[in-house]
């Protein structure tokens, strides 16, 4: 455990913050307590179970997840108490496996839609075009055709200036400069208006009709609380949809695009997975019963998320006294969670820095590779969170995944014009700029 001084913070603060941090943790070590001792980064397995299951509702929503509620409202991912757990208990049958699975179709009509626009030879913008896909397959899960092209796009256009601006938030205090009269701030009441419109007008239309749909919004408005039998307001839906447009948007899209810049760059594990896809899928469009069956190409994904975790970094405000492994936590501290610290940790993983698919082999007849599964700790890795908030759309977000991958992959080969590419750490881990490829 150790101090971190402010002239040492200072030096720190010229390096990207990832890389900050993970200098913070190879000087100071697995407890590391901030300036006026009111931040302190845990690096330690055991210690983060205790703040994100075995003790969990001591443990609040940070500062800056708090200020996010000027967009999301009291979605879940903001969201707090006994209220949160109602909403979870009702959002969480649209979300089983099952259930996410009769989105296939939707998922493969919008990747095919993308990919009908590729040519050989052409040299594309990779990071833009996913993430114009991640957030067309969001809006068509969660509202079908109720939105129409015109409207997608005005929604890419709010949330991605919303996302922005969060960034560059994302160490300051978001409530002082939402108050602010900044011309940013009226662009972003103007931005908030235009998505309420669309999503208001939607549910509106589904109430009037009386038929929900079969869509992520349909179940939503079916879903009542199993204890008080009451369903979710049209404020309890629009702040559901708003979270899902934002986390299930940014997230995917920077995974995707870390995966396919890894393929390109480890082209053996790109052989193996092409295999894989032509031995279990062919030419043919992927279905959810296939997915399943890509086995290798599930070890590539997990693989992508602990080098490149989109989520990776978040805190917990304690609200009484703990004690971490013998740390003490005053009442009031932030606790500093990080995947990404976590995911490259050398007690947990061995040579971290590779991106090596065949850790996460568990086949029956290889007995080593059973052992380390079962020797890794519970939150050595965890790219979709942990305990009771763990990521609702976990099983969405791979399915995407392996679908858009296995698509692509069927038809082109990517060859980044960048083999080195800095990463910008903010709200997710992505690209500092955008990556462009050769399509073959």
């Amino acid at each position: 455990m150790a101090n971190l001084t402010i002239s040492k913070l200072r030096y720190f603060a010229q390096e990207n913050l990832a890389d900050r941090l993970r200098r913070v943790h190879r000087e100071y070590g697995d407890v590391v307590w901030f300036p006026l001792q009111r931040f302190v980064l845990v690096n330690d397995a055991e210690m983060i179970e205790r703040v994100l299951v075995t003790n969990a509702r001591n443990y609040g929503k940070s500062q800056a997840m708090r200020a996010a509620k000027v967009l999301l409202g009291d979605g879940l991912l903001t969201n707090e108490g006994d209220f949160w757990r109602q909403q979870r208990r009702m959002m969480q049958p649209a979300f089983h496996r099952r259930q996410i699975g009769q989105l296939t179709r939707t998922m493969t009509d919008c990747i095919e839609e993308m990919l009908a626009g590729w040519q050989n030879g052409a040299v594309i913008n990779v990071s833009a075009d996913l993430s114009t896909l991640t957030l067309t397959i969001v809006a068509k899960a969660l509202f079908g055709s109720a939105i129409s092209t015109d409207e997608a796009q005005k929604v890419s256009t709010a949330l991605d200036f919303m996302l922005k601006l969060f960034q560059q938030r994302a160490i300051l205090p978001f409530a002082f400069l939402n108050r602010l009269p900044l011309p940013s701030n009226q662009s972003a009441e103007n931005h908030i208006n235009t998505l309420n419109q669309i999503i208001y007008r939607i549910i509106g239309e589904r109430r009037q009709s009386g038929e929900m749909g079969d869509d992520l919004l349909g179940m939503l408005m079916a879903a009542q609380d199993e204890e008080s039998g009451i369903g979710m307001s049209d404020k309890q839906l629009r702040d559901e949809a708003m979270t899902l447009f934002l986390a299930g948007h940014e997230t995917t899209a920077s995974h995707l695009t870390w995966t396919l810049w890894l393929l390109d760059q480890h082209p053996n594990t790109l052989d193996r997975a092409l295999a894989e896809i032509s031995a279990v899928v062919g030419t043919r469009t992927p279905t959810l019963a296939d997915v399943g069956q890509l086995t290798y190409l599930r070890q590539v994904i997990d693989e992508s998320l602990r080098m490149y975790p989109p989520g990776w970094l978040f805190g917990r405000i304690a609200h009484a006294d703990d004690t971490l492994n013998g740390v003490q936590i005053p009442a009031g501290t932030t606790v500093l969670i990080s995947a990404y610290l976590m995911h490259h940790h050398p007690r947990y993983w061995d040579r971290p820095e590779q991106f090596d698919p065949d850790r996460w082999k568990t086949a029956p007849s290889d007995p080593n590779s059973q052992r380390l599964a079962e020797e890794r700790a519970r939150f050595a890795y965890f790219p979709f969170g942990g305990g009771a908030r763990l990521c609702i759309g976990n099983q969405f977000a791979l399915l995407e995944s392996t679908l858009t991958l296995t698509m692509i992959l069927q038809q082109f080969r990517l060859r980044f014009l960048d083999d080195r590419v800095e990463k910008m750490a903010s709200l997710t881990i992505r690209p500092k700029s955008d990556l462009w490829a050769r399509l073959e």
